[in-house]
């Protein structure tokens, strides 16, 4: 598992970022927005158990495509998931809030547009 080298992720960490504790902690995120950071196949089953409790979730991946390192049968799943999206060279840069996730930071690497959006939590 890879930690995340960001600014100010490491007091959030085990509030509303985590590392491979989506089984555990999907039930708080019933109805909120959280995000997926990876492209490999334990990111896309978390995405997909988290769809089940989660109002929205994103799945944010570095490469151009899925296909390089998740499995074909996960990734028609994926796009068979109504409240799951995917964004492709994409990256996480920052994030923020005081006492729990507020916002996110993405980075676009192919445009180099950098967008914020609202989080509940990011896994």
């Amino acid at each position: 598992m890879r930690r995340l080298n960001l600014a100010g992720i490491d007091k959030l960490t085990g509030v509303s970022v985590y590392y491979g504790a989506a089984t555990s902690e999907a039930v708080y995120y019933q109805g909120k927005k959280v995000y997926v950071i990876g492209g490999a196949n334990s990111a896309g089953q978390g995405a997909m158990f988290l769809s089940r409790f989660a109002s929205e979730v994103v799945l944010v991946y570095r490469d151009k495509s899925l296909r390089k390192s998740m499995s074909t049968y996960l990734i028609d799943q994926i796009r068979q998931t109504e409240n799951i999206t995917t964004l492709a060279n994409t990256e996480l840069s920052a994030v923020e809030g005081a006492k729990k996730l507020e916002t996110i930071t993405l980075k676009n690497n192919k445009s180099g547009e950098y967008i914020s959006e609202r989080a509940d939590a990011v896994f």
